[in-house]
């Protein structure tokens, strides 16, 4: 099941009415939505289906900032949680879907005038199908003959996942909205049909982005099925390490310095200590103690960990609670004793609560609440067991205690990876490489969700040929260029099952010629009007410049200092590229130079060369193309002057691709 088209009948926000192709298996001849309604279409002769057998197709969506990228996902959302556009929309609307198996088509009206359709492909006249909701019939995914029933839903074949990482995600605002004010069913439906990801929570009960995150990457790779997934990008999973930070020599208590005791403290003080005896209380307040597992010496070390007596308050209360406890009281004989006793005797949160780290309480009074739990994290490095518990409350809740602990330096997680035979921390990763397979572990996660949740609903569990419409908002966010360049292809890669049990079909909006260049323009919606130049396999700078940002809606002062800069950065990226992999075709590609002997190397080596001198001032006649840069002559300094103006550049896309660029050759 596929998504071919979308058309819609009126001008929507900075949608143009008329007919948006997400796959062009066929060609749309004629779409007439009213009065005779006819779609009639003919197999593309020249279709050519890049990807593998569960991926069914990646579109994109381009165009500059508020021209609509995101309200077109409005437009695949909408037909599925109805009235998500405040019912703008309604009946205006109209997806038209494949069955590449079964090879039937189907049609969803939104929500209503979905009958009396007339479907020729190929000159012969075919049957065109929907799906209806309704929960009194006992047939609900059947497949219903298009003249049947006015209303219609998104073939049950169809859930939609969307996906951002904007805190600005205008997606997540009309979803909150509509089902803070939506019906049971409602809700239901959209549980059962549609998942969110990203930086916010839809549900009050849903996890954080950041533990649903740890959850799904363990999950996923700790599963044959998707282990191979992974495999596949050059990850396996290692497993999870927790170890109690302790100190060789054990745990000191700090004491306030005895010559700053002054006033009343110095009354109290005086007659239970000297110089020499204080400093025999220090020396006798180290405790040896090293816990090496979450048991009873753990936790009491967590005690003496949290204790705070360096402060003449703390201090002070720690001498009315010794007294008390005690039943004595202290003289100068007694107190050393009395008080090693006391904290030799500490057993719980509260013996401490009025001298100890405040921060440090709170923490140590949830884990003795949670003693039984937190012994489970003995088990962490058993895989078997993290399976067993991974879809429990109690997993969620580990969660937090390791991240509360670890936040205050009381242990210490990683969670390792194995990748090129080395040993990775997931959470020392960078940013972008995180965010990568977190792209990945996480919609797999949802997708899992749905599975689970549509196992126990006749509606949905005996559906065949299930797909997964994966919409993605800002793909690059957080991606430098070499991993948006990759990204295409680790979708390819990823996303693919020995079975043909699930296909899935995405659509991305970017901002990014890395990502768009591995997309066939066929697969391009473009809003805002399609440029010349085509993309697939296309030029990077060429795509950066003609199609997505430098053109004459700014001003011509900044565009001839935005080329020159962007110019100068992409032969800068290809000449790091080609030293770091040995691969000049970018560079090659760009001053349109042809290998002129069989020694490669030796002329690759050589354009490397060249160029730097010339970057540094030196005529050659092959770098004409850049002749006229304001950068060349190339000096350190010109870094800086980069810096400068990509901080000035007031288009937020601009100035994050420059910035990622820039970023990028300063590693």
């Amino acid at each position: 099941m596929k998504l071919l088209y979308i058309h819609i009948e009126e001008d929507y926000k900075h949608i143009k009415a008329g007919g948006y192709y997400l796959d062009r298996e066929f060609i749309i001849k004629e779409f007439i939505p009213r009065g005779n309604k006819k779609i009639e279409l003919e197999r593309n002769t020249n279709y050519h289906h890049p990807f593998n057998n569960n991926l069914n197709n990646i579109s994109c969506i381009v165009g500059k900032n508020g021209i609509g990228k995101t309200t077109f996902f409005e437009l695949l959302i909408a037909p599925l949680l109805w009235r998500l556009d405040g019912e703008v929309l309604l009946g205006k609307i109209h997806l038209l879907f494949y069955d590449e198996i079964e090879e039937f088509f189907y049609i969803e009206s939104y929500i209503n005038n979905a009958r009396y359709w007339n479907l020729i492909v190929d000159g012969e006249e075919k049957n065109i199908y929907k799906n209806i909701y309704t929960q009194n019939r006992n047939d609900k995914n059947q497949r219903y003959d298009i003249n049947e029933y006015a209303f219609s839903v998104m073939p049950f074949q169809m859930n939609i996942i969307f996906h951002s990482l904007s805190p600005f995600d205008r997606i997540y605002d009309l979803l909150k909205m509509q089902l803070f004010s939506a019906s049971s069913g409602q809700i239901g439906h959209y549980q059962k049909r549609l998942k969110y990801i990203g930086i916010k929570q839809i549900e009050k009960d849903e996890t954080s982005y950041e533990y649903m995150t740890l959850i799904n990457l363990i999950s996923v790779l700790l599963d044959e099925k998707s282990q191979t997934m992974f495999n596949k990008l050059g990850y396996e999973y290692g497993k999870i390490e927790i170890a109690i930070k302790n100190d060789d020599w054990g745990i000191g208590l700090s004491l306030p310095p005895f010559n700053k005791f002054s006033g009343e403290m110095q009354k109290i003080i005086k007659p239970l200590f000297t110089e020499d005896s204080y400093s025999e209380l220090e020396e006798k307040l180290y405790f040896n103690l090293s816990a090496d597992r979450f048991n009873d010496l753990f936790f009491k070390e967590l005690l003496y960990k949290s204790i705070k007596i360096d402060t003449q308050e703390n201090f002070l209360n720690l001498l009315h609670s010794v007294s008390k406890v005690s039943g004595e009281e202290l003289t100068s004989e007694n107190v050393i004793e009395l008080i090693y006793k006391y904290f030799k005797n500490i057993n719980s949160p509260e013996d401490i609560k009025k001298f100890s780290n405040k921060d440090l309480y709170e923490i140590v009074n949830i884990s003795f609440n949670n003693k039984e739990d937190i012994a489970k994290l003995n088990r962490f490095d058993d895989n078997e067991y993290l399976l067993e518990i991974l879809k429990s409350d109690i997993f969620l809740n580990l969660l937090k205690y390791i991240k509360r602990l670890a936040r205050k330096g009381l242990i210490s997680f990683k969670m390792n990876l194995f990748k090129n035979d080395k040993t990775f921390d997931y959470i020392r990763l960078s940013s972008g490489e995180k965010t990568l397979l977190s792209y990945f572990a996480n919609i797999l996660g949802r997708i899992r969700e749905l599975d689970d949740i549509q196992a126990s609903d006749s509606t949905y569990n005996n559906v065949q040929n299930k797909t997964y419409l994966i919409l993605i908002d800002e793909v690059e966010l957080h991606l430098h260029p070499e991993w948006q360049r990759n990204f295409i292809k680790q979708l390819n890669d990823f996303f693919t099952y020995e079975d043909n049990s699930k296909k899935f079909q995405f659509v991305i909006a970017s901002h990014s010629p890395f990502v768009v260049t591995d997309i066939y323009d066929e697969n391009i919606v473009y809003l805002g009007g399609k440029p010349d130049s085509k993309t697939f396999g296309g030029n990077i700078f060429d795509i950066f410049k003609d199609d997505f940002y430098v053109s004459n809606s700014i001003g011509a002062f900044s565009e001839d200092i935005i080329k020159d800069l962007s110019e100068v950065l992409y032969v800068l990226f290809a000449m790091k590229k080609g030293s770091r992999e040995n691969n000049f075709f970018m560079m090659r590609d760009y001053f349109d130079l042809m290998y002129e002997t069989d020694d490669k190397d030796k002329e690759n080596e050589e354009l490397l060369e060249d160029l730097k001198n010339y970057l540094r001032g030196n005529d050659n006649d092959k770098f004409i193309k850049v002749s006229n840069n304001r950068f060349i002559p190339f000096e350190t300094e010109a870094f800086t002057e980069m810096q400068s103006i990509i901080n000035n550049i007031g288009e937020d896309v601009v100035q994050n691709h420059l910035q990622n660029m820039l970023d990028y050759l300063r590693e």
